[in-house]
């Protein structure tokens, strides 16, 4: 199963980008050997003031020099090693922040706000909803969660070509972000949570499928102060078993899968599901077509892919046996190109399908997928988007504690290794634009529907917002 249970302590806290220092982009790895022979030169120099004086001298020339005596080196994060010091270079983000929480969240969502989209313009203000993990089934709750004055990355050197650059006279108290929190109470730790509209869906360990009216929630955080709240959800749905999948058509109408194999579509007045169908195995996620309201597909522990009509209650009309290796975690439906439909799982391998090849439910074969990439293979995938500004690109999330990036519009003009380049950064597909660490095993990750490129991950050791700045800059 994908989503294990996660344990962890602290608040609601805001950490700024300048403390943050465990997000690395792809590619550099400082080594400390020339900054420890320094302090061993002042230490060996401390009661000798002309030698201290040179000392220093030495230093400031060094630093003057753009301390080119220091070694950078690409860095492979698949391979896990500890031993070294790793450090942020903050030109590789247009933005990052990250929030600490009260207890680890398995899922989050966005809430849409009314500022409209194609928002560029710094700072940020977002709006999201996420279930805990507590250590009590008692101390669980939905939180809707508001971020303000997201501002850009700073860059504090002079001599960096960058118009983020910071100049000494800038108000850097003006830029600071603010957080508001307003709790429900959840009967049981939360697996998942979908939004639509002021609506949360959320799935739960008890087994049931509980829709919550967020309009409460939201006032209170539009009064300016955190105000927990008490309240009832507006329709419960009851399951088998517990699950993960949950997914909100165009319409209104629920799409869930459990643990026992069971998708169900809901109609949130009827208490009784609208249709259902049986899987062998855990159902781990479902989407509805952006094309066709009565359609959705489902992935799970099978390893299949499967495409149902609500139209067609006995059985799947497209049924793509042997899809993965192991277990598919996460589904995502293009919604600007409506045959691509991508998938990952346990087997760590994103694939990309055209539906347009496949045949009908009896049909013995899977095409092939039109996109397979083992970068992540090994390490399950939990977590999968396709970014609703560029057709072309995707986001996942990894176990190994990374979120990747990729543009599937990029080919390689370089097929064969080119001179010069060591063995890892070879290897590095050319569609792979940018890797995020610094996370403690991130379960999911979401673009930003109203800002373009605005990326939000949950993970164990609690919520990043984050922009990439490729090629130095925000594109």
């Amino acid at each position: 199963m994908k989503r294990r249970k996660q344990d962890a302590d602290g608040d609601l806290r805001l950490v700024d980008d300048e403390e943050e220092s465990g997000d690395e982009s792809i590619a550099e790895e400082e080594l400390i050997e020339e900054e420890e022979d320094d302090d061993d030169d002042l230490a060996a120099a401390a009661d000798d003031p002309e030698a201290r004086r040179k000392v220093l001298e030495r230093i400031a020339e060094d630093e003057a020099r753009g301390d080119t005596t220091q070694e950078r080196q690409a860095w492979d994060p698949r391979q896990g090693k500890t031993e070294e010091e790793l450090e942020c270079d903050p030109r590789a983000y247009a933005m990052l922040h990250r929030l600490d929480v009260e207890w680890p969240c398995l899922s989050l969502d966005i809430i849409a706000d009314e500022r409209g989209g194609g928002r560029t313009v710094f700072p940020h203000e977002l709006t999201l909803a996420c279930g805990t993990q507590a250590g009590e089934a008692s101390a669980n709750r939905l939180n809707v969660v508001r971020v303000s004055n997201l501002g850009r990355v700073e860059i504090d050197d002079p001599d960096e070509d960058d118009d983020r650059y910071l100049d000494d006279d800038a108000d850097e108290s003006s830029t600071d972000p603010t957080v508001g929190a307003c709790c429900v109470p959840h009967p049981g730790s939360v697996n998942r949570v979908a939004c639509f509209e002021r609506l949360a869906a959320t799935w739960s360990e008890d087994g049931h499928v509980r829709v919550w009216d967020l309009a409460e929630p939201l006032r209170r955080l539009a009064d300016g102060a955190r105000r927990d709240t008490t309240q009832n959800p507006v329709a419960t749905l009851g399951s088998d078993d517990e699950g993960y999948a949950v997914a909100w058509a165009r319409d209104g109408r629920l799409a869930t899968g459990d643990n026992a194999g069971a998708v169900k579509t809901w109609h949130l007045d009827r208490p009784t599901p609208a249709t259902t169908w049986r899987q062998r195995r855990a159902v781990e996620d479902v989407a509805w077509s952006p094309a066709e309201d009565t359609v959705l597909i489902a992935v799970g522990g099978d390893q299949a892919l499967r495409v149902y009509d609500t139209r067609a209650p006995r059985g799947a009309m497209i049924s793509a046996q042997n899809a993965h290796a192991a277990d598919i975690n996460s589904l995502a439906w293009n919604r600007a190109v409506s045959y691509l439909v991508a998938t990952a799982g346990d087997d760590g391998i994103l694939k990309v399908w055209d539906l347009r090849a496949f045949g009908g439910a009896s049909t013995a074969t899977t095409p092939d997928p039109v996109g397979c990439f083992a970068w992540h293979e090994g390490n399950p995938i939990s977590s999968v988007q396709w970014d609703p500004h560029d057709e072309s690109a995707l986001v996942l999330a990894a176990a190994d504690n990374t979120v990747t990036l990729w543009d599937l519009s990029v080919e390689d003009d370089h097929p064969a290794p080119r001179e010069g380049t060591d063995d890892f950064l070879s290897s590095v597909p050319p569609q792979l634009l940018f890797i995020h660490q610094g996370l403690t095993d991130p379960k999911e990750v979401k673009y930003h529907p109203q800002i373009p490129r605005l990326l939000l991950t949950t993970a164990a050791d609690g919520l990043s917002f984050f922009i990439p700045a490729l090629e130095g800059k925000p594109r």
